[in-house]
């Protein structure tokens, strides 16, 4: 099911582009740029997964994430209450119905990027329950980067079982 691009060097480029993404994602997160730190991450998310599906990932980027996330066995796709309280209430307060942290991560990631609603105003969900408390992206950041760091590890073929724990 899944594939790996054609190239060496292609690859190459590809796997550094996520690593750069990483990278910059925590280096915003330490300098204080929240959104911009979970939009860098989930951009490096996408190209993995891109890669690891053989496509560029189009249209619902979270359900491509989460096919994926499913097939390499990362843990934490979905956000229940036990293990991850806040994350379950933001899915719920952003109506946000199958409770998969690929897809809070897609919907938020496209807050960040498109703030406007239909009317055009800001999203009033996002803008209350995301903007209104800033802990929200640092703990969506958080998901982001262990997703990243655990698929990239499959990615290059570890298959071991230890992850690390979220915030």
């Amino acid at each position: 099911m899944l594939a790996v691009s054609s190239s060496i060097s292609t690859l190459q480029n590809q796997i550094d582009t996520v690593l750069d993404c990483y990278a910059d994602s925590n280096a915003m997160r330490t300098a204080g740029v929240l959104r911009d730190a979970v939009a860098k991450s989930f951009a490096g998310v996408e190209v993995l997964v891109g890669l690891a599906l053989a496509q560029t990932i189009r249209g619902n980027s979270g359900e491509s994430i989460d096919k994926v996330l499913r097939c390499y066995k990362i843990p934490n796709r979905y956000l229940d209450g036990n293990e991850n309280p806040y994350a379950q209430k933001l899915c719920a307060d952003l109506k946000i119905t199958d409770n998969k942290g690929a897809m809070l991560l897609a919907d938020v990631r496209n807050y960040i990027i498109h703030p406007l609603d239909r009317n055009p105003v800001i999203k009033p969900g996002h803008l209350k329950y995301v903007d209104g408390d800033l802990m929200q992206y640092v703990r969506l950041h958080d998901l982001s980067q262990f997703y990243l760091e655990h698929s990239l590890l499959r990615f290059c073929g570890y298959t071991g079982v230890s992850y690390r724990s979220l915030l």
